[in-house]
């Protein structure tokens, strides 16, 4: 039967037919056997070859469409063998793979039932985890910014006298060294210029101009140290309070027996115009920031002496 329907019956049509023998048995016998066999075999070969682990990369199995178009629609094997039970040999409905349109076809005339398939949810978790872990490989390729353990940490007062020699500013708590970007910066050198030794969070962050995720991610490029605190203290911009004697009418009633020989002063004390009163307390607050959450949870000296760096210094 093999032989009779591999090769005789072929070379009887061709030579019958249109009297081509030769072709018949070498065409449309020989060669015909020689790849058929060989696509069958590339299932256990070259698909465990060529392709994407798309689902699991534990085994060799792969997704290829070259594959797939060899074997007849086997190509997608990676798929096949991380979940064995589904009728289809490719997920996709586009994707080349003539036995499930075969199949799905016979369902929907009534001749096939009860198809199996992998539950949805499980197949799209096992595409993201290799998705993530392709992208967790291509992000070490990539050259990243310095970590923040081994930045030196600066005071605002060291912040602003390092300033005086170089082109620094603060963003979100970190010193950052522009001097290679101020003649590169879209908006022009000045708008940098104007920010040197201060502090350009807002500015930076929707004030003059919401920057976009690739201008933080230059930016973090520029990182040469951390502000402690992560902010200049209220206090220092501030300044003094001025006094200011209230414009109140003076209630003598609310006056002691003991203090009519002394002037005359309310009880209440009114240093200040109510709209520049300001606590001693809530003055030197700093709200915690991406840089004071970084200091606060780590042993200072310990940050300040890694690779010799000094307290106060960019070295």
């Amino acid at each position: 039967m093999i032989l009779f329907w591999g090769l005789i019956f072929p070379t009887l049509v061709a030579g019958l037919g249109w009297g081509d023998w030769k072709g018949g048995f070498f065409f449309a016998g020989v060669a015909r056997l020689v790849f058929v066999h060989h696509s069958t075999f590339c299932i256990n070969s070259l698909a465990h070859y060529l392709g994407e682990a798309t689902f699991d990369n534990k085994h060799s199995p792969r997704d290829n469409i070259i594959t797939a178009l060899c074997t007849v629609g086997e190509g997608y094997h990676n798929f096949h063998h991380e979940f064995p039970m589904d009728f289809r040999n490719a997920v996709k409905w586009y994707q080349y793979d003539p036995t499930k349109w075969f199949i799905w076809f016979m369902y929907k005339l009534g001749l096939a039932y009860n198809l199996k398939t992998f539950p949805e949810n499980e197949i799209k978790k096992g595409r993201l985890v290799m998705q993530l872990r392709a992208a967790h490989e291509e992000a070490h390729k990539l050259k990243l910014s310095t970590p923040v353990s081994e930045l030196p940490i600066l005071s605002w007062d060291d912040f602003v006298l390092e300033a005086k020699t170089k082109p620094l500013i603060v963003v979100h708590g970190f010193i950052h060294d522009v001097s290679k970007f101020m003649d590169e910066h879209p908006g022009g050198r000045n708008y940098i210029a104007a920010y040197v030794g201060k502090d350009a969070s807002v500015a930076f962050q929707g004030g003059v101009y919401e920057h976009s995720n690739a201008a933080h991610n230059l930016l973090s490029m520029m990182r040469v140290g951390v502000l402690s605190g992560g902010m200049e203290i209220a206090s220092r911009k501030q300044g003094p309070a001025p006094s200011v004697t209230p414009s109140l009418p003076l209630d003598t009633g609310n006056m002691t027996a003991s203090e009519s020989d002394e002037p005359l002063t309310p009880k209440n004390d009114w240093t200040q115009a109510p709209s520049k009163r300001v606590r001693s307390d809530a003055a030197t607050y700093i709200p915690p920031g991406e840089a004071y959450e970084v200091v606060e949870h780590r042993n200072l000296d310990e940050n300040v002496k890694m690779k010799g760096t000094a307290y106060g210094k960019i070295m």
